[in-house]
């Protein structure tokens, strides 16, 4: 069941994304992991938006296995994104309709691109969470993909360049 998924990706109590807070080190982030986080060289890593992926950890809720890879800002090094990527894309449909459910009507909800990517995102003031899921078809050899990627309303101390 994703519920518990749903409910599992950004706790009130803690106001960012599970064990991590906007503005870490990818070294802090390793060490509240309790080192479930490696971190991963910049050239390793991809970039979303301009910022780095430096470290990378899995993650399970409910039966559901993901990839969790923290991105940080390339000056100030500081956690600026989390981007979770379901390995199962099966459970795709039925996350996209627990996060709908936990978060209600979404600030944007767009499917209109002419690729069939479903675009969908929500801003979690109290949580100071920008959220996106983002719902990429398979096309030819490469598979159907599906992530939530979680951003910072406001500033992140320690980034300089968002």
């Amino acid at each position: 069941m994703l519920v518990t998924t749903a409910l599992a990706f950004a706790s009130p109590a803690k106001a960012e994304w599970q064990y991590t807070r906007w503005g870490m080190s990818p070294s802090e982030v390793v060490v509240a992991s309790g080192s479930t986080a490696e971190l991963v060289a910049a050239d390793e890593g991809n970039s979303i938006f301009g910022q780095q992926m430096l470290a990378r950890a899995p993650y399970q809720a409910a039966g559901v296995t993901f990839r969790a890879e923290f991105l940080f800002s390339p000056l100030g090094h500081a956690l600026s994104m989390v981007r979770l990527s379901v390995l199962d894309p099966r459970n795709c449909d039925a996350l996209l309709g627990e996060l709908r459910g936990r978060y209600g009507s979404p600030s944007l909800s767009d499917n209109s691109s002419r690729f069939g990517i479903v675009r969908v995102e929500w801003n979690v003031v109290a949580q100071n969470n920008h959220i996106l899921f983002a719902d990429v078809p398979a096309e030819g050899a490469s598979p159907r993909l599906c992530h939530i990627i979680y951003r910072p309303i406001s500033g992140v101390r320690g980034a300089t360049d968002l």
